[in-house]
């Protein structure tokens, strides 16, 4: 038996998006891009959200350029649900969703879209390959001519999806791709705007949805942001904020997850950890 051979990789930070951070005017640039790329590189990870979207486009063509996979993780980008084919038309190889979040789906869910060759080899990752060869009929979505041979499990097999979790996915996708975005921001504005108004002047700031690009947010701000959330955390019922602004004295809350039955006894919570 021949020894197994391991494929080594290892994750490479590239640039610094200035204009994200707020430390200046440039973003990632090509030429960053391009000195960190080697024969050994076969693909290029980007994580994309409102502020690095900018420069997608850059990556992609310089991935393009080389012959490199562009794989984008827009994990939490959703909504809108434009998101679904947009970054893909921005020339990313592959994209991948949650399914939880606001796609309201099972948790231990996501979706893989792109290119179907390696959506494709995605999946023959993850199948059950104990099976006899000459008999193994793959998935239409696996050309089984563009194979050697038969494969043996993938590395995915011990993370494969469940046939609950395919069906939950693709229930709530279906309901995610129908729902009207506009009517359901407006709703969830004026819910935060009902809640500011409840905190009785408090430093709060109600962010639209036009300016996060997902959902709208309302940010509270508080002399010692960490401590307030933890008295939140720990109050009956517990209340978890965004600490993503943390540092700048602010946490956001973020109403995709709240049932409107939910907004009296948050603000009752939010009342009682104000200092």
């Amino acid at each position: 038996m021949a020894p197994a051979t391991l494929t080594r990789w290892r994750p490479l930070d590239i640039g610094h998006n200035d204009r994200g951070t707020g430390a200046g005017v440039r973003g990632l640039e090509a030429w960053e891009i391009e000195a960190a790329l080697s024969p050994s590189v076969v693909a290029v990870g980007f994580s994309v959200n409102a502020a690095s979207i900018v420069d997608l486009p850059t990556a992609a063509a310089v991935c393009r350029a080389h012959g490199i996979t562009l794989i984008v993780d827009a994990a939490a980008q959703l909504p809108p649900k434009e998101n679904l084919k947009r970054f893909i038309a921005m020339g990313a190889d592959l994209v991948a969703f949650s399914g939880g979040k606001a796609l309201g789906g099972p948790q231990a869910s996501g979706i893989l879209a792109g290119r179907r060759d390696l959506v494709a080899s995605a999946l023959l990752q993850q199948l059950d390959m104990d099976v006899a060869p000459d008999t193994w009929l793959p998935p239409k979505l696996i050309d089984r001519a563009n194979l050697r041979g038969v494969p043996h499990h993938g590395i995915g097999r011990g993370f494969k999806a469940g046939k609950e979790e395919i069906v939950g996915l693709l229930t709530a996708l279906d309901r995610f791709v129908k729902a009207d975005d506009a009517a359901t921001n407006a709703a969830l504005e004026a819910r935060l705007r009902a809640i500011a108004a409840a905190l009785n002047g408090r430093d709060v700031m109600l962010v639209p949805a036009v300016k996060t690009g997902r959902v709208p947010v309302l940010e509270i701000a508080v002399p010692d942001a960490l401590a307030f959330s933890a008295r939140l955390q720990r109050g009956d019922p517990p209340v978890h904020l965004s600490e993503r602004h943390a540092a700048r004295g602010i946490l956001t809350l973020d109403p995709q997850v709240l049932l409107p039955e939910h907004d009296a006894p948050l603000v009752e919570a939010l009342r009682a950890a104000l200092p």
